[in-house]
């Protein structure tokens, strides 16, 4: 009996490292993590202790893409999550011509979550502005526009441009510092009053904005 129970053990033991093995593999083979790899201590979202030995970064932060959220994570040594909800995906995303990301930030309200965005340089991963705006543009030749209290509006089915309506916007140099502020337009004045706006809902969850006759101005073709 006691040699099938030690059987039973060193099988069991072979299926949780096969297991870890295929869901929470050593990042130096570029393999996406699964959600089941983390866990939260407190405030603090982290790498399960088991599996913090198989990030491989030589010392700096770990980049971990979680298969099931698509959501890109920074990671420090200890397994810490440093950086939630990396931008990847957009034309001067990893790597920025002016090596600076943006990230954004969750937070639980009692009715809900709100989403906030900010910045951060990609060769250390520190955050140069804390996630405290609704939208943030990637930068571009130095410079880069953020908004709060706005939406962002698709230009067309792809999103290649938008077009920022409501709230304030803040235009930010690579130090993080505010270079300068700005109204941004309403919907009327877009649009036109007697343009007649309409909303369409886009399979990527974003929106895009319809005016029969459509206004350009300065801050109409943000990325």
């Amino acid at each position: 009996m006691r040699r099938l129970w030690v059987i039973a053990a060193f099988l069991m033991a072979c299926a949780s490292n096969g297991w870890a093995a295929e869901l929470c593999p050593r990042t130096d083979l570029s393999t996406e993590w699964s959600e089941k790899c983390f866990q939260a201590q407190g405030a603090v979202r982290k790498v399960k202790d088991q599996f913090v030995d198989r990030l491989r970064s030589g010392g700096g932060a770990t980049r971990i893409l979680v298969s099931e959220t698509r959501e890109l994570l920074a990671i420090d040594r200890h397994g810490r999550v440093i950086l939630p909800n990396i931008a990847y995906t957009g034309d001067f995303d990893l790597p920025n011509p002016d090596g600076i990301g943006r990230f954004a930030s969750v937070t639980s309200l009692k009715h809900g979550t709100k989403t906030q965005c900010g910045y951060f340089r990609e060769e250390n991963f520190k955050i140069i502005v804390a996630a405290q705006f609704d939208y943030c543009e990637a930068f571009v030749d130095g410079t880069a526009q953020a908004c709060v209290d706005c939406v962002a509006y698709c230009d067309d089915e792809e999103c290649h441009g938008k077009t920022l309506v409501g709230g304030r916007g803040v235009e930010l140099d690579t130090e993080g510092k505010i270079r300068r502020r700005f109204d941004l337009p309403n919907v009327d004045a877009v649009c036109g009053q007697s343009g007649g706006a309409h909303i369409e809902k886009l399979i990527n969850g974003m929106a895009m904005l319809h005016c029969s006759t459509k206004k350009s101005g300065p801050f109409d073709r943000l990325r």
